[in-house]
């Protein structure tokens, strides 16, 4: 058995789902994420919710039910069980651990697992893990053909909680205007007759801010609830120039496009300590 906390976004989530998936396949092994960190969120955090019920996933969850605290009593309860009473493993840092591929079999994971490298081998099974259960609706349907008939470009800019949430901002600088300007000079350099796909949760910003193409098609209407809905239109481009942040990080790594240019930040964090090499995999640009 493999436990793997859940907690953030939907691309934190899809990170420690991967992560946990490919250690339980190494070890044919049963996954479950416990979804306790939903209950009681703190108040200076980005309010978050359970997102991964919108892919094909394998795996059970449980709500509630498996204490996240070390010293506990049902998770003493809990080590007793399953004979695993020292097999708590807290990811040690941001980067890549060279630990994780030796972990046995009874473990419980909590971390964000943010590198390829930890689930790279299993990238075709976990594409059809991450496959929507729901159909697009008609308008995001026309966007995918649109998108599948062009030499379409994903634009990705996050602000939201990177401006609003003190937390978020402590961690997180937001991406700038030059940091967009140099990559999509370098798409356009390198590719030809390029359509842009725009992604954010402050398309006015971007409007006033950023020079895009004038042909650049905005998205604005997946919203609220339907904000995956963005991941899978991300993940149907064929160049994408992502954000320092999981999301289109996914849609990118998802991508299956042949012969794909990805252009991400090279600051991805305001801690310039944290390392960050194992994140991006090497036949992306980064600028």
């Amino acid at each position: 058995m493999i436990i793997v906390d859940i907690y953030g976004g939907l691309g934190n989530q899809m990170f420690q789902y991967a992560a946990g998936f490919s250690l339980a396949k190494r070890l044919n092994s049963e996954l479950i994420l416990d979804l306790s960190a939903f209950e009681n969120i703190p108040i200076n955090q980005t309010p978050r919710n359970f997102e991964l019920d919108i892919f094909n996933i394998t795996a059970q969850y449980q709500r509630g039910r498996l204490p996240r605290k070390k010293n506990s009593k049902l998770r003493k309860v809990f080590s007793t069980l399953f004979n695993c009473q020292d097999n708590f493993y807290n990811e040690p840092h941001f980067h890549y651990d060279s630990k994780f591929p030796f972990l046995r079999d009874k473990v419980w994971l909590h971390g964000y697992w943010q590198s390829f490298r930890y689930f790279e081998s299993n990238r075709l099974l976990l594409q059809k893990q991450f496959s929507f259960l729901k159909s697009p609706s008609d308008k995001n349907l026309k966007l995918i053909q649109d998108i599948s008939f062009s030499n379409s470009l994903s634009i990705h800019i996050r602000r939201g909680d990177y401006i609003t949430n003190p937390n978020s901002l402590a961690h997180h600088p937001v991406c700038s205007i030059e940091y967009y300007e140099r990559a999509l000079k370098y798409v356009l350099e390198n590719q030809d007759s390029i359509k842009c796909f725009v992604f954010s949760d402050d398309i006015p910003w971007v409007k006033n801010n950023l020079k895009l193409p004038p042909t650049s098609t905005y998205i604005t209407h997946n919203t609220g609830a339907l904000a995956h809905e963005d991941l899978r239109l991300m993940m149907s481009c064929k160049h994408h120039v992502i954000a320092n942040s999981s999301f289109s990080w996914w849609a990118a790594w998802l991508s299956n496009a042949e012969c794909k240019l990805v252009v991400a930040p090279v600051i991805w964090f305001k801690d310039s300590s944290i390392i960050t090499s194992d994140l991006i995999p090497s036949n992306w640009i980064r600028l």
